[in-house]
């Protein structure tokens, strides 16, 4: 009873809908903190990013920097965080890594796919790191986000240096 009270005062009907406006109401706010004009792309809490893709879609991504370091795509499965915790963050800067995080199609900020939904995924990933001008990258991937990153590295082998895949 109380769940579907929250669902009618959050006007969704799925749990996978209020999980998406949470993230989203999330994601705003820290997009205002974004609008500062004092960015630090290194911080521990990462940095949202949006950008268009070439089929006129948004994708949302987190870079949690900084700029010169390895970067590794970390995907997210469909009950997992898109925002990764601080302390796993400081051990990856740690060790010399820049973790990007993709919010996959539907996800977050991201727009729902049009087409194929692997291929969205793929491509979004090739968009957002020629937007950050990202040459080979390794892959992180867990439970959901496994497909997403089999298809990038099928579609974009010349762009993943190897991965690791957790199913």
């Amino acid at each position: 009873g109380q769940l579907k009270a929250l669902y009618a005062k959050a006007g969704v009907g799925r749990a996978r809908d209020l999980v998406r406006i949470v993230t989203e109401a999330g994601a705003l706010v820290t997009m205002t903190h974004g609008a500062e004009t004092a960015l630090q792309p290194e911080s521990l809490s990462g940095r949202l990013r949006v950008i268009q893709t070439r089929d006129e879609r948004q994708a949302a991504f987190w870079d949690y920097g900084p700029r010169g370091s390895r970067p590794i795509l970390v995907l997210h499965g469909s009950i997992t965080g898109r925002t990764l915790p601080p302390t796993f963050v400081a051990l990856m800067h740690a060790r010399g890594w820049r973790p990007i995080v993709p919010q996959r199609p539907g996800f977050g900020l991201s727009d729902a796919a049009t087409g194929d939904y692997l291929t969205t995924c793929a491509d979004d990933m090739a968009a957002i790191l020629a937007a950050l001008r990202l040459g080979k990258v390794r892959i992180a991937a867990r439970d959901d986000g496994v497909g997403p990153a089999l298809a990038f590295a099928e579609r974009y082998p010349d762009m993943v240096a190897d991965g690791v895949l957790l199913r």
